[in-house]
This record gives C-alpha cells, structure tokens and sequence, in this order.
C-alpha cells in the first residue's frame, strides 16, 4: 500500500499541494478570525474576559461553555473536514482520469460547508459523550484518594493512596484514549462517503461504521503510524536546525555573514516546516482514501462515475527551469538578509531580567521560612515569592499548602488552626538537621527581614478560607511602609481585583498556568506565567500594552537560559545562586552563540 500510496501522490501532487496552500489562507482569512470571535462572545456571555485556570474548568461544565464546545469544537472539526474533503476532490477527479481543477475542489468543498460543520458537531458530541463518564470516574478517583491533604504533600511524599491514584487514573485515561481511537477509526470513511457518494451525515457515519467492523485495529494501525512520522518528523527536523545553528555560533563573529546565515537557516526551517505540515496533512487524506477504494466495494464504481472537470490551463505552473531557480534563489537571499536583520536588531545583548526566590528560594532552605529568605537575600535575589493565608485567630502566615502535612507531618488545616499552634510545629528538620526548630514564618516577620534588602512578591492563597485576607495583606504592607517593595498576586482573579480595589496604585499580578483568550487584556501589571506559557509571542504583546512577564518555576540551567532568550521581565526559582550563575555565563556568551540560543527559544 506503500508504494499506491506514493503513486497516488505523485499523481496530482502539484494540485494537492497547490489546494491545501490556497485552503490554509482561506481558513487564516475568514474561518479562523470568525471562531475567535465567536467564542470570545461565549467567553463574555459568561461574564468573563479570559479564562485562565480554574475559570477553563467553570466554564466549561457551565451550560453556556458545554454549548460553546460543542459548536466551537463542532467548526473546527469542520474545517479540518472541509480541508480533507478539498484535498479528497483532488483525489477522486485524479482516480476519474482527469487533471484536477484546484478552483473546482475548493467550490465544490466550501458548497458542503453545512454539511461538514453538521458532521463536525455530531463528532465533536459524541467524543464528549465518550469521555464524560471516564473524565467523571477520574474526578471520584481523585476526591476519593486525594483530598485528604493538600495535593502537593501526595505529590511530594507519594503515599500508597497516591500510586493506587496513579495506577487507576493511567488505565481509566487508556481506555479513554483507545475509545476515542476507535471512535475516529469507525468514523473515518465518513468524509469520503459524503464528498464522492453524496451521503447524508448520518448515513455516512452508519456506513462508515459498517465499513470497519472487523477491521478497526487494521485502520487505528495506519493512523497510530502516520501520528508517529507527524510526531517524529518535526523533532528530526529541529535537530539538524541545531546541528547546523551549533556550526554557525563556531564562526568568527562577522556581521553580515552572520546576518546572512541566520536569515538563510531562519528561512529554510520555516519552508521545511511548513512542507512537513502539508505532508502531515496530505498524508492523512492519501491513507483515508486508499483504505476506502480497498474496503469500500462501492467506491470503485463511485469514482469512475464521477461528473468531474479537466483542468483546461496550462500544467506547467510548477515547472521550474533555470531562470525561475535563479530568480526564486535572488528572492530567496533577499528575505533571508530581511529575515536575518530582523532576528538580530531583535536579540537583546544585555540581560536586565530579574531574579525571584520562590518560596523564598526553596531549592537550599525550607520554603517559605526565614531561613529560605535570608538565603535568597545572600545570594542577590532581586525579590523573594511567598505564600500567605490565614489562621482562625485572624494572623497572616507564610504557607503554601492547605494543611502542613507535607513539612511538618501535621495534617490540621491552616486556616483551622491558630497562630499558637502552629507557631510550634517544626517545618525545618525534614529538610535538614541544620533547620531543625525553623517555625512557621508570619508575613509580619517576613517583612521587617526584607525591608530595603529585597522585594516580596506576596502570593494570596485560596482555600475558601479568606474572608479578611486582602485587607489584613495591605494593613501589614503599610504598616512596614513597603508599597513599593511588593507585587501582590494571586490565581484568584477575584483577589487581586480586591487588591486593586483596595489599593489602586499597588503592583499587582496574575498567576496562572493554562489560559483561554488574551491574558494581556486583564487589569494587571504582572503575568505571572508557567514556562510553557511564557512563548516568545506572550511576552512580545505582554510588553505591548505595558505588561511585565515572570515566569515559573526554573529550576535548570536550560529552562533559565531558554525564558531569559524569550525576553521574560523576571525568572522564579527555587535556586537562585544557579540563577546567579546563569546571567554571568550569559554575559560571556559570544554574539552567534547568544543569537542561536535566542532563536531555539521562540522555536520550541
């Protein structure tokens, strides 16, 4: 089937390449821009702007969000279907015996936009319909092994209750995937049945259905390798962008070679990868039809009866001869040195990024405790992160968990218990012999020791035990006289919205690790961002309308290295001597090693 495959393609590949390109535009153009929109109006309708973290999951078990999934995921869907059917029109014009007309595969495809967004909405349903009842048992496997204690204690201890958690979840999360795999298998000759055999939608779901049975495992086998060469291809291909990038930092450092090389390297991975993408999706659509000719007894007949156009223009518009190769080559030199200019004027030769110790600076002291801070202010942190929340009797303390089972072995909630109590348990002697005796810190102690040696980014926790916090957070603020010391932030949108409230000219930031919309259209002067969030395009626009950047939580030479080539305002970390010790590595760095670097990090 390999070598049918590639004759197929080979076949009609210029239309098919050509159809897909002009299709992708199409959907950048018009169908993209109207999905936003569209969902950033279910987004309002909720009365939010953006959903970031546990807002993702409010919303979309509310009865607005489960609507939106579905039509939103339903469009989707639809497009990837209409650039199938598109491409599967090329396909069965070529099978007819005539040349395809790319304009004729488009028109004939966009006519049968309802008709896909229909086929899309009904997958998109039954997919959710499919997951809900394992994503439901997930929920009661994790409220009933995981909520004796704060989740990080599991996390950090990892209990019996955890592997028993561990265990259930990997298969509960299998069998959902292998499912849906099926899902997609049964379901799969769908498109072809409604582009070439004219089916209604339902009927070409039950036909494709009666299709697999029996040959399912046989159609998962195609898709499981054609998932693994999309997977795989793009990692082979950045591997030989370092190898030839390491070759080019090697160079003596000469502008305009340089210039002219990272342009060129820019260039080619981006042609590459994109020619990779048309592959992927051309691909799939090769695999769908084969295997529909094969176990469709119909789709012979089908294809040859089909009512289709010759192309009627010349087929020579890919054909290259030299002229074309030296006039595509001149074109291609000059974007290269554009390309190349830009990604220079835009790397930054000094680092003025700033160091955060979270909780305190955790990696060499326990966290959230004095000595974590008195560490961190040795070692030249610009700012130190805590957590506080309160206690029964009204006291602001520096913890993160919910409970202390984790560091001190006391399972009592924080919020239940009183400053006195907890002012005796040890959370030191786990971490080590030295810290034994080390107490629970107060955000009052925390601030007399930072006063004028380093900032404090205070982290409002919550447990639904804060009725006072943000009041109580300013009083003790101003009464050590620190506004200008401090970053509030908090997960809790609600919060740090209080603390605008309260204190309008106050730095105060967002905490988040997934989102859903434009983070930068919030009220906040800090996006406080996990590192997968912190892309090169989140910081540019953050920088835009006048947003700072911390991102969280680094722990390694290469994650450090990588967020301060993105250009992040400042890195948290539990080790901020390592911190330390990378912005000096960086300031011996040579130009081409600073440039590859700097590229890397907007590529993965």
């Amino acid at each position: 089937m390999f070598l049918d495959l590639f004759r197929t393609f080979w076949r009609c590949w210029r239309p098919l390449v050509l159809a897909d390109i002009l299709f992708k535009v199409a959907a950048t153009l018009v169908i993209t821009p109207l999905i936003a929109l569209a969902f950033r109006a279910f987004v309002e309708a909720s009365g939010r702007e953006v959903l970031a973290d546990e807002d993702i999951l409010r919303f979309f078990t509310s009865p607005i969000g489960l609507v939106s999934g579905v039509l939103i995921g339903g469009v989707l869907l639809a497009t990837l279907v209409l650039e199938q059917a598109v491409l599967l029109r090329i396909l069965w014009t070529s099978a007819a015996g005539h040349y395809p007309r790319v304009t004729s595969a488009l028109m004939g495809a966009m006519a049968d936009t309802w008709t896909t967004v229909k086929l899309g909405s009904l997958l998109v349903a039954s997919a959710i319909l499919l997951t809900a009842p394992w994503a439901i048992l997930l929920g009661l496997v994790y409220w009933w092994l995981l909520t004796g204690h704060d989740i990080n204690y599991y996390l950090a201890e990892r209990p019996a209750e955890f592997w028993w958690a561990v265990g259930i979840g990997v298969a509960l999360v299998t069998a959902c995937v292998v499912m849906l795999g099926m899902l997609l298998a049964s379901n799969i000759f769908a498109v072809p049945l409604v582009v070439v055999r004219r089916m209604h939608v339902r009927q070409s779901l039950q036909r494709s259905r009666e299709l697999t049975r029996g040959r399912r495992w046989r159609v998962t086998a195609w898709l499981l390798g054609w998932l693994a060469v999309v997977i795989v291809s793009p990692w082979l291909l950045f591997a030989a962008y370092l190898a030839v990038g390491g070759w080019i930092a090697d160079l003596p450092e000469s502008l305009a070679v340089l210039t002219v090389l990272v342009g060129l390297l820019t260039l080619v991975h981006f042609v590459l990868s994109f020619v990779l993408h048309l592959i992927a999706v051309i691909g799939f659509a090769l695999i769908v039809w084969r295997l529909w000719q094969r176990m469709d007894p119909d789709a012979l007949e089908a294809t040859s009866a089909a009512n289709v156009e010759a192309l009627d223009t010349d087929r020579q518009w890919l054909v290259w001869n030299r002229w074309r190769l030296a006039f595509a080559g001149l074109v291609g030199l000059t974007i290269a040195g554009i390309v190349g200019s830009a990604s220079l004027a835009g790397l930054k030769l000094v680092d003025d990024c700033e160091i955060i110790g979270h909780r305190g600076g955790a990696a060499h002291a326990p966290e959230n405790s004095l000595a974590a801070i008195r560490g961190a202010i040795r070692a030249r942190a610009h700012w130190v992160e805590i957590d506080v929340q309160e206690t029964s009797d009204g006291h602001v303390v520096v913890v993160h968990d919910r409970d202390l089972k984790r560091l001190a072995g006391d399972g009592g909630e924080v919020h239940a218990s009183t400053l006195e109590q907890l002012a005796k348990l040890d959370i030191g002697s786990r971490v080590g012999a030295e810290f034994k005796g080390e107490p629970v810190a107060t955000l009052d102690d925390v601030l007399e020791l930072a006063k004028g040696r380093v900032g404090v980014v205070i982290e409002l926790k919550q447990y639904g035990h804060d009725d006072q916090l943000e009041q109580r957070v300013v009083d003790l603020v101003e009464k050590h006289e620190m506004a200008n010391e401090v970053i509030i932030i908090s997960l809790d949108r609600k919060m740090i919205a209080k603390i605008r409230e309260l204190r309008p000219e106050w730095n105060i930031g967002l905490l988040t690790a997934v989102k859903i919309g434009d983070l930068t259209r919030i009220d906040t002067d800090l996006l406080a961002v996990s590192k997968e969030l912190a892309t090169p395009a989140l910081v540019a626009q953050a920088h835009f309308r006048d947003r700072d950047v911390a991102a969280w939580t680094l722990n390694t030479r290469d994650s450090l290295d990588r967020m301060m080539d993105r250009g992040v305002d400042y890195v948290i970390t539990d080790d901020v001597p390592l911190a330390r010790e990378v912005l000096a590595e960086r300031n011996e760095r040579p130009l081409p090693a600073r440039w590859l670097r700097a590229l890397v990090a907007g590529m993965d």
